[in-house]
């Protein structure tokens, strides 16, 4: 957890300081159609749900000793027919370990999602985007130990602000709701 913090806290930065890179240097025409980006969120949906387990455990007498996160992994793509408006794909990937004292014993849930997500963008400069983007789709969600289960659910994420700064190689960072987490960092690329 401590690892994930450290990374988006570092994605933020990055992305103030080219932030103001990018708003100081001369505006060019914005040609780039696709854009390919991987990152981090925590704090995510399944996260909550996880922590929700453990406290009703709690109060059936399994006493949990440690939770612990990866965070959610996202790699996603996405087309840009104008400067407005964006459509895309996003994977994500989370698993989280859930370990009990009493009774020993683990439990292991890892989640894959899909989500199909369209970009609102408020500025879309070369070098600076300000944007939101809402994203719904379908979530694989796998538990073992502890009673082995395998769901579909629904998936979905509202990012109600983004922020992008750089050029062909960028830094994003956003803050919203769902799979890819209240905090989301990473970088992407332009193409």
């Amino acid at each position: 957890m401590r690892k994930n913090c450290f990374l988006c806290i570092s994605c933020l930065l990055l992305t103030i300081l080219m932030s103001k890179v990018a708003l100081a240097q001369k505006e060019e025409p914005v040609s780039k159609k696709h854009q390919i980006a991987v990152g981090v969120g925590l704090l995510t949906i399944p996260d909550v749900l996880t922590d929700i387990s453990v406290i009703a455990s709690d109060a059936v007498g399994q006493d949990v000793d440690e939770v612990r996160s990866s965070g959610a992994y996202s790699l996603s793509y996405r087309y840009f027919p104008n400067r407005q408006w964006g459509i895309g794909i996003t994977g994500v990937f989370e698993k989280i370990d859930v370990h009990y004292t009493n009774p020993a014993a683990k439990s292991t849930f890892n989640t894959f999602a899909m989500l199909v997500n369209g970009q609102f963008n408020y500025i879309m400069k070369p070098r600076f985007d300000l944007y939101s983007r809402l994203g719904a789709g379908i979530c694989n969600f796998n538990q073992t130990g502890g009673g082995n289960t395998n769901d579909n659910i629904f998936a979905f994420q509202v990012t109600a602000i983004g922020v992008r700064a750089g050029g062909v190689f960028n830094t994003f960072v956003e803050a919203g709701f769902g799979f890819e987490g209240l905090i989301h960092a990473g970088i992407s690329l332009r193409l």
